[in-house]
């Protein structure tokens, strides 16, 4: 997921794996809670790619390796990160529409100022696991391999633009 208000707990709303055509279950996810252990990990298969954004530099590296996935992310085409996936994909598709991520942070830092201090703590999350608000960023889907299929599947019903890497 995307690093939102500080967490990296963000996930792929299922409309984005109906655009595909494909059920989540039949991907490969190596980062099903975020963290550092799908670096290490092995990818068998198909692997569906939504990183922590505090390591996104780090699997798109190890992405560069391997044969087989689909990466999904905050359209920012300037960042090196970006640059080494575009040079590292088959292809790219651009959705229609914004892709509003799953909050999964169970809890929020809230600071409030008591008798003139600010008091920082811990609430629930009301918007836990919800789809947050129309994120200020696109998103982009890059794909290796097998998964081209599911970007030209999003693309042939409309849900967005594929390119072609050509290199």
């Amino acid at each position: 997921g995307f690093k939102g208000k500080g967490s990296d707990e963000w996930y792929t709303p299922d409309s984005v794996f109906a655009w595909l055509g494909v059920e989540r279950t039949k991907l490969h996810d190596p980062f099903p809670r975020h963290g550092e252990g799908g670096l290490t990990a092995a990818w068998p298969g198909l692997t569906w790619l939504n990183p922590p954004y505090s390591i996104i530099d780090a699997v798109v590296r190890r992405a560069a390796k391997e044969p087989d996935w689909v990466f999904i992310a905050w359209c920012r085409m300037e960042t090196k990160w970006a640059q080494l996936l575009m040079k590292s994909c088959d292809a790219m598709l651009f959705p229609t529409q914004r892709v509003k991520f799953i909050d999964g942070r169970e809890t929020l830092e809230v600071t409030e100022i008591v008798d003139g201090i600010p008091v920082t703590r811990e609430v629930e999350n009301p918007g836990w696991m919800k789809p947050g608000k129309t994120p200020g960023a696109p998103s982009m889907l890059a794909a290796r391999g097998d998964g081209v299929r599911l970007l030209r599947h999003a693309s042939n019903h409309g849900h967005g633009t594929m390119l072609y890497s050509g290199l």
